[in-house]
């Protein structure tokens, strides 16, 4: 007797569990009624009840018309929930979807809204499962270099740290138009940022200096912004540009001028023993017995808004005294450039645009002025007087 009413109760159930299946899952016939009825919530829950056998091309292209569909009335009604993000990622993982253009590129214009939205909220937390809801669909998209530009902009006006983001700008870095995106000034601010910190990475590694660089930036996105940073070098402050200069330097985008121009500029700013210093040194000795490279360094130097001089703040000490010298006997044109311009300054007989070109030259003449042209001190105490 038990045994019948189990075998029965079985049986019971077998037919419930299928009647109950049968009356959930959804046939072609089905599907066409939705979309007909353009009601793509039901449609997409139960696109996947569709055999694959039975996924024929009217099936795929029912699915890509919904898919869109969605999408554009998520848009339309600004819904950008957390249930609408969960969904639209999941099914961006069909198949059908994944390869259609249309519908990812449909798929990140809302998602771009849905995240702008998302870190509209100011609240800490919740700031943080957005970042990790943009992680965790990031690392499922197509990597479209324009939204990785987005989002790294989003993502670092908050909280800074413009290497932290890198992964988002590389996409544009690494494209196959990376010549056209790496135009753009967003990339190539976080483009340097990310040089300074690969720089201070592999600090006495050129080797895998420059590899890292290729795996951050293709030689298409490099070629367009080798210009900019060789414009920033030449213009920066010695003591900012150390790591354009390796760049520039290992990839043989300056001239023997250039590079004699910054290795005078380190040797001006009396820098602490190092292998720098000790190449800033050779270079002012061999400037020395170079009459013309000389005065190609001096006549790039006398372009600068400010001219290096910080070797004219030190004390009299040793090492002072030794810079001096060095670059007196081997350079003296420099520091008559320098006192010229000072006195220049000083007596208004030009105006700058960017204020005094010589910050240390009181200096200059007070503690050192035995190496310094004679007319040029006596001009400098009738100045005072005035």
């Amino acid at each position: 007797m038990r045994k019948f009413i189990f075998g029965t109760f079985t049986i019971f159930l077998t037919y419930f569990s299928v009647a109950f299946a049968n009356i959930n899952i959804y046939n072609l016939s089905d599907l066409e009624i939705l979309e007909k009825e353009q009601n793509t919530s039901e449609f997409l829950e139960h696109a996947r009840d569709i055999k694959p056998s039975q996924r024929s091309e009217h099936y795929q292209a029912m699915l890509e018309n919904m898919g869109l569909l969605h999408l554009n009335n998520l848009l339309l009604k600004k819904s950008f929930e957390k249930s609408d993000f969960i969904f639209i990622k999941k099914i961006s993982e069909w198949p059908t979807l994944k390869k259609d253009a249309f519908y990812q590129s449909k798929r990140n214009f809302y998602m771009q809204s849905y995240f702008d939205k998302c870190f509209s909220n100011s609240q800490d937390e919740h700031s943080l499962q957005c970042e990790e809801q943009l992680n965790s669909f990031w690392h499922d998209s197509n990597r479209d270099p324009d939204l990785g530009i987005h989002f790294a902009l989003l993502l670092s006006s908050r909280n800074g740290h413009l290497n932290n983001y890198w992964t988002y700008i590389s996409a544009a870095t690494l494209s196959k138009v990376s010549d056209y995106l790496c135009k753009k000034d967003v990339v190539l601010q976080f483009s340097k940022v990310r040089i300074t910190h690969l720089s201070k990475e592999f600090l006495n590694d050129d080797l895998n200096f420059l590899r890292n660089i290729d795996k951050s930036m293709n030689h298409n996105c490099l070629n367009q912004i080798y210009p900019e940073l060789i414009s920033e070098f030449k213009k920066a402050k010695v003591e900012n540009k150390g790591h354009l200069f390796r760049l520039l330097k290992l990839q043989n985008k300056l001239s023997k001028s250039d590079i004699n121009v910054y290795f005078t500029e380190v040797f001006l700013s009396s820098p602490a023993p190092s292998k720098e210093f000790n190449l800033a040194w050779n270079t002012i000795l061999k400037l020395g017995q170079d009459y013309k490279a000389r005065q190609m360094v001096l006549n790039k130097l006398a372009q600068k808004s400010l001219l290096p001089g910080l070797l004219f703040n030190a004390n009299k000490d040793n090492k002072s005294k030794a810079l001096l010298s060095t670059l007196h006997q081997n350079f003296p044109e420099y520091l008559d450039l320098y006192s010229k311009t000072c006195l220049s300054y000083m007596s208004g007989e030009k105006v700058y645009a960017y204020g005094n070109p010589t910050p240390y030259c009181h200096n200059l003449f007070k503690r050192h002025a035995r190496l310094l042209n004679k007319g040029h001190l006596l001009r400098f105490e009738e100045v005072l007087i005035k």
